[in-house]
């Protein structure tokens, strides 16, 4: 109820925005490839806008990739599987420690919009 903005097929799951900032992840199908991670958007509130990104281009994405989310502070939040195989991302997420990405998340502030 009162979704703005719902993501494609992703890793078994698609997640949406309601319209009072909180965040809702629907399993869609079989999880293959335990793509749990993504529950963490429950978590989040305040939410605006949110992009996801997957690995290999495609919108099932074997369980890799990674939700961004925009607050209304501009200030960002991050769920990842920590890992992936595309060098083009500036934050390197091939190793399962998320320490990396989540300090340069941290370091953004009145972000307005995350362009895919």
């Amino acid at each position: 109820q009162d979704i703005v903005k719902i993501s494609r097929t992703f890793c078994g799951r698609t997640v949406a925005l309601r319209a009072d900032g909180t965040m809702v992840c629907y399993k869609i199908e079989e999880d293959y490839f335990n793509s749990s991670w993504i529950e963490g958007v429950k978590d989040w509130t305040d939410i605006v806008d949110f992009e996801v990104y997957n690995t290999d281009g495609l919108d099932y994405a074997f369980g890799f990739g990674t939700i961004i989310g925009i607050k209304s502070d501009g200030s960002l939040c991050v769920v990842s599987s920590g890992y992936t195989t595309n060098m083009e991302y500036s934050v390197d997420l091939t190793n399962s420690d998320l320490t990396n990405l989540y300090s340069v998340i941290k370091k953004f502030n009145n972000v307005i919009a995350i362009v895919s």
